[in-house]
């Protein structure tokens, strides 16, 4: 009886320590209050859209009717000029005083056929005086005389004197507008099916 007594006492502080040490154990090694870092939420990606931004510039200038901005997107490729007569459409530009070959600023054009037009000579205000709506842009990669180019942004127009309505195509690279091409009275789904442009790369609403 007087052991019991005694050992009872002694009992009780280490059954309460062994309890303390097991009660809050959940398999992790962490304090029960270390802070869990959260996953930063990524910033959004501005949407621009699925349009190449050229064409959006493009699109932007002509159906505003800013013809400035249009023109400010052109460059101008350096062909030698030739004092040679008779060379027809699509020909090295003709030299004016120069001597032949003589690299000079052009942009390619056509108007059923291709011809240059000189820097600063470009009118577009003359050209594409009238109202213009974009209709398609494509693929276009065709031929040599439209060195560079990657996109045919085309548009119906009806212009401000002349019969009916007829269309046209801005020729642009990645970046820039090469030149431009008209129809030849034609309404822009003829004209989009008749000179061999590629795959459609943007449509009106996307």
């Amino acid at each position: 009886m007087h052991l019991a007594r005694l050992v009872l006492p002694a009992l009780i502080p280490l059954l309460a320590f062994a309890a303390l040490a097991c009660g809050d154990d959940d398999g992790s090694d962490a304090p029960p209050d270390t802070p869990i870092a959260e996953t930063p939420t990524p910033e959004p990606t501005p949407d621009h859209g699925d349009s190449p931004r050229v064409i959006d510039d493009i699109v932007e200038a002509v159906e505003s009717g800013d013809l400035a901005a249009l023109e400010r997107l052109f460059v101008f490729q350096r062909i030698a000029c030739t004092t040679e007569t008779g060379q027809g459409p699509g020909g090295p530009p003709a030299c004016r005083g120069e001597p032949d070959g003589t690299p000079v600023s052009v942009a390619p054009m056509a108007a059923c056929e291709g011809y240059y037009v000189r820097e600063g000579e470009l009118m577009l205000e003359q050209m594409l005086a009238g109202d213009a709506a974009f209709y398609a842009a494509y693929e276009f990669t065709e031929g040599e005389y439209w060195t560079g180019a990657t996109y045919a942004v085309v548009f119906s127009f009806e212009p401000s004197q002349g019969t009916g309505p007829r269309s046209f195509a801005v020729i642009a690279s990645e970046d820039a507008v090469l030149g431009i091409f008209n129809d030849c009275g034609w309404e822009a789904s003829r004209f989009a099916a008749s000179a061999r442009f590629g795959d459609v790369v943007a449509e009106p609403g996307q």
